[in-house]
């Protein structure tokens, strides 16, 4: 990769100007949660797409090739569409019993509720009606989702999302302006870890300083939750720390005379930084295992993969006991010491448990899309008191929301864009010289998609944005220079 004095910002176009900004200030925006924050980004997002087909038809957002798979994105969100249309009884009925079950018992047939209003001994018919359960017919059409206004939100947002990834996929094609779209996203990345370093020491409990937090983790910089300010960091320190190597690399010692090795350095030692001290158990060992994985990816001889090995454990021993005494260090202790019954330590695991019943319940269509924290109440652990609006588990709880249909459409999706990422960026890797920083950017990709297991990352607005278009350039295989 070069920097902006090389790849200048005359690259850039009208429609990049309005995409950028989005990718840029929805995580300021307190990570875009605020509905203001995230209609603001997709509408920034559409204005960049509306450019670009006017200037240049359809192939301003359409990859040049290989189309088809993109139908599984479109397919995943049209799906989350199709659960907000009412449907006769008896279509619930069949795609989704439980929810058809839900609803008969929620409100009488329409001929019952006509009743109701008529005076004196009319409201009393003659001959009873059929019980509920057999005269589907006589109650409304109903959605598939349980909550049919959270699931088009959802959608439309996941929508918003799939037209910034053709977008910056379609815009970092050209490699002089991949440059420059690498270049913004890194800044903006140690930014917000030079941001939330500050605020390590000088923290008055308010987000970004200036506005109260309701909850009651920690904050750090614009993130409400220091998990997601690390997976931020998980994008950026491998990305960073492989493109010094690969300039040291290329020009020596030499390179620390150029300003793009020394730079790129410092940042991603920055972003190591600030991922360590979120305190996100997660955090520390997805940087750490990223960084094992860019060494053995990147080296090609037995000898010098042992040696970078050996230096990188001895390297987290130190960092180990340099961290005694951190947040950090104290959360994985009470980890490590928690008992088995210790629910504050494992509720993770038990309201993973606790959700598979509403697969059993939904096992088709799922409650919808963005239903989750309204369903969920339901299904709680006895004594359980937490208010629950995400599962912690981005993969289960699309099973829980969208179904089996949602579930494939997703693994569909992940396999044909890894196969096609594995193919651009890491085919035939080992044993050959490749650009760390290519290998850095999926490495990325690859631990926020892992954190997935056991967070909700791509629930926040500002980081499902910028992993869509990380994921986007990372398309792309430009020469060297641009790495």
């Amino acid at each position: 990769m070069t920097w902006l004095t090389e790849g200048p910002a005359s690259s850039l176009e009208a429609e990049d100007w309005p995409l950028l900004a989005a990718v840029c200030a929805l995580p300021w925006a307190f990570g875009g949660v605020e509905i203001w924050a995230y209609r603001s980004a997709a509408f920034l997002i559409v204005v960049a797409a509306f450019i670009a087909v006017s200037r240049s038809g359809w192939e301003g957002i359409l990859p040049a090739r290989d189309r088809r798979w993109l139908v599984l994105p479109l397919l995943l969100g049209l799906w989350g569409l199709f659960q907000c249309v009412p449907l006769p009884p008896v279509a619930v009925n069949l795609l989704s019993p439980h929810a058809a079950a839900i609803y008969r018992d929620a409100a009488p047939p329409l001929e019952d509720r006509a009743m109701a209003y008529l005076p004196g001994d009319a409201a009393m018919p003659q001959d009873s009606p059929a019980p509920a359960m057999e005269t589907p017919s006589g109650y409304p059409w109903r959605s598939l989702s349980l909550y049919p206004a959270g699931t088009l939100e959802r959608s439309l947002w996941f929508l918003a999302l799939f037209l910034a990834f053709l977008l910056a996929g379609r815009r970092s094609s050209k490699a002089e302006r991949c440059t420059v779209y690498k270049v913004v996203l890194l800044a903006n990345m140690t930014l917000l870890a030079l941001v939330g370093i500050m605020q390590l020491f000088h923290d008055n409990g308010k987000l970004l300083w200036i506005r109260e937090s309701a909850r009651e983790l920690r904050s750090i910089g614009p993130y409400v939750n220091p998990n997601h300010f690390g997976g931020v960091m998980e994008l950026a320190v491998p990305w960073l720390l492989g493109y010094s190597w690969w300039r040291f690399r290329k020009g020596g010692i030499q390179a620390i005379k150029e300003p793009q090795a020394p730079v790129a350095l410092g940042a991603g030692l920055l972003c190591l930084v600030a991922g360590f001290f979120s305190a996100s158990k997660m955090t520390a060992a997805l940087i750490a295992l990223g960084l094992v994985f860019l060494v053995l990816l990147c080296l090609r001889s037995l000898r010098s993969r042992v040696l970078a090995l050996t230096v990188v454990v001895v390297l987290a021993a130190v960092a180990f006991f340099g961290l005694g005494g951190t947040e950090l260090a104290q959360r994985v202790e009470d980890f490590s010491s928690a008992s088995a019954g210790d629910l504050a330590q494992y509720e993770r695991v038990v309201v993973w448990k606790a959700a598979l019943p509403m697969v059993a319940d939904y096992p088709l269509t799922g409650v919808g899309f963005g239903a989750f924290g309204q369903v969920f109440s339901a299904y709680v652990p006895p004594g359980e008191t937490r208010l629950w609006l995400q599962l912690h588990n981005d993969y289960l709880e699309v099973l829980v929301e969208g179904g089996l249909v949602a579930g494939l459409l997703l693994l569909a999706l992940m396999w044909a864009y890894g196969s096609r990422l594995f193919r651009m960026q890491l085919a035939g890797t080992l044993g050959r010289t490749v650009a760390p920083a290519r290998i850095g950017m999926v490495v990325g990709l690859v631990c926020l998609s892992l954190h997935a297991l056991v967070d909700f990352n791509h629930q926040i607005p500002g980081n499902a944005l910028m992993f869509v278009v990380v994921a986007a350039v990372a398309m792309h295989r430009h020469s060297e220079s641009v790495s």
